[in-house]
């Protein structure tokens, strides 16, 4: 028997299930009937008996399938989105006149870093590059600033750093927030960083760092790096000069974009 619909059976997640059908209908599986969709009833051809009343042309299913997986993604976002950037307004002042700036890159493989003053809507377009590239079929992720802390300042550092990097190498999209402006003096961060930074570029995987600090408020800022080793403060000059090959600024402040780094 050659069905016509390629869905002919409908899951267990459909109004009708396939067991309703049966309990219905009776354990008919020898007798060929014509049947409609049982959505829409568009004629979907002849179908075993048993499953007549259950069955959904191509387009119900299609739907149905689309429906499922905005849903998916929905339950996604606001898990993976911190209810503070899950509202954005998109048409305030704000975010506009810097989402302008940010939307002339349209493809997903350009690095870019986030400059600018608290409250510029830096993470908020982090995350909103983040919410389309995944909605565009990429993998995403975050990491934040006090997760990256937690794990530096814990018994079995070594664990949590190791777990870490695992995690953040793979994504096709990782956000870094924060970056280099806290828990800088924390033991293995800058190596971590730069470890994570050197992996994701070697992979052609791409970055979105914000940081409220250019290179030359992090190098002029004794305080911060007062109790960093002369290896820690060569690798923060290491990841000075990957952003400044590899990355993109855009300087929140000023609004414009390839700000010096």
């Amino acid at each position: 028997m050659e069905h016509q619909n390629k869905e002919t059976y409908i899951d267990s997640n459909s109004p009708v299930s396939i067991g309703v059908a049966i309990g219905n209908h009776g354990l008919d599986l020898d007798t060929e009937v014509e049947s409609n969709c049982r959505i829409c009833e568009t004629p979907i051809g002849s179908v075993v008996k048993a499953y007549a009343h259950s069955l959904c042309c191509d387009k119900c299913v299609e739907k149905a399938e689309y429906d499922r997986k905005i849903e998916s993604m929905k339950k996604f976002w606001n898990k993976f989105c911190p209810k503070l950037y899950r509202d954005t307004d998109l048409k305030h002042e704000d975010f506009s006149r810097i989402w302008t700036v940010v939307a002339g890159y349209k493809e997903y493989t350009q690095n870019l870093v986030f400059c600018g003053a608290s409250g510029s809507c830096k993470t908020r377009a982090m995350m909103h590059r983040l919410k389309l590239a995944f909605l565009n079929g990429k993998s995403i992720d975050v990491l934040w600033a006090d997760h990256l802390d937690k794990a530096l300042d814990r018994d079995y550092r070594e664990l949590n750093v190791s777990k870490l990097r695992d995690r953040f190498e793979t994504p096709d999209i990782v956000g870094i927030d924060d970056f280099l402006t806290s828990g800088s003096s924390l033991e293995g961060c800058t190596k971590f960083l730069k470890g994570l930074i050197d992996a994701r570029l070697r992979e052609g995987k791409t970055t979105i760092l914000t940081t409220n600090l250019l290179a030359r408020d992090i190098e002029a800022d004794s305080e911060k790096f007062g109790n960093a080793t002369k290896a820690d403060q060569q690798r923060v000059q290491a990841i000075i000069r990957r952003i400044r090959g590899e990355y993109k600024t855009v300087d929140f402040d000023a609004g414009n974009f390839d700000g010096k780094f």
